[in-house]
C-alpha cells in the first residue's frame, strides 16, 4: 500500500481494487457508479432550475438578481474582448507572415541580382583578358553545387 492516503475516493478505490483479479467485476461496477455520480449532480441542478421556473409560472416570470445580471454582462464583455483579441492576434500573424514572405522574396531577388552582376563582371574581365580579377573571387554557388 501507499504511505500517503488517497485524497479522492475514486483514486483510493482504483489503487486498491483495479489490480485485484477477484475484484475486477466489482471495480467495473464501482467505476460506473463513480462516473454516474457526476451525471446525477448535473441532473439535480437541472431539476432545481426546472422546478424554480415552474414555481414562478414560466421563464418570463423568473426574477434575475442584479448580481446575476452583472455577472452575465461581465461574462459577455469578457467573451467579446477575448474574441477581439483573438481576431487581432490572427490579423497580426497574417501581417507578419506576409512580411516574412516579402523579406524572403526580396532576399532571393537580391541574391539572384548579385549573382548576375558577378557573372557580368566575370564576362567583362574575360573579354578584357583579366581573368580572376573580381574582388570577391569566384561566383557564389547554391548549396550542393561543386
Amino acid at each position: 500500500m501507499h504511505s500517503e492516503p488517497a485524497e479522492r475516493v475514486d483514486t483510493l478505490l482504483h489503487e486498491n481494487m483495479n489490480g485485484d483479479t477477484q475484484l475486477a467485476k466489482v471495480w467495473s461496477v464501482v467505476k460506473l457508479l463513480l462516473m454516474s455520480h457526476g451525471c446525477k449532480r448535473s441532473f439535480i441542478a437541472q431539476r432545481i432550475i426546472h422546478d424554480h421556473i415552474e414555481s414562478a409560472e414560466g421563464l418570463a416570470n423568473v426574477q434575475i438578481s442584479k448580481q446575476c445580471h452583472l455577472l452575465e454582462l461581465n461574462r459577455r464583455e469578457l467573451e467579446s474582448q477575448e474574441k477581439y483579441l483573438k481576431e487581432a492576434t490572427m490579423d497580426e500573424i497574417r501581417v507578419l507572415k506576409k512580411k516574412k514572405w516579402q523579406f524572403e522574396t526580396d532576399i532571393e531577388a537580391l541574391l539572384i541580382l548579385t549573382m548576375n552582376l558577378l557573372l557580368a563582371l566575370k564576362i567583362q574581365e574575360a573579354l578584357l583578358g583579366l581573368p580572376n580579377q573580381t574582388l570577391c573571387g569566384d561566383l557564389p554557388r547554391k548549396k550542393g553545387q561543386p
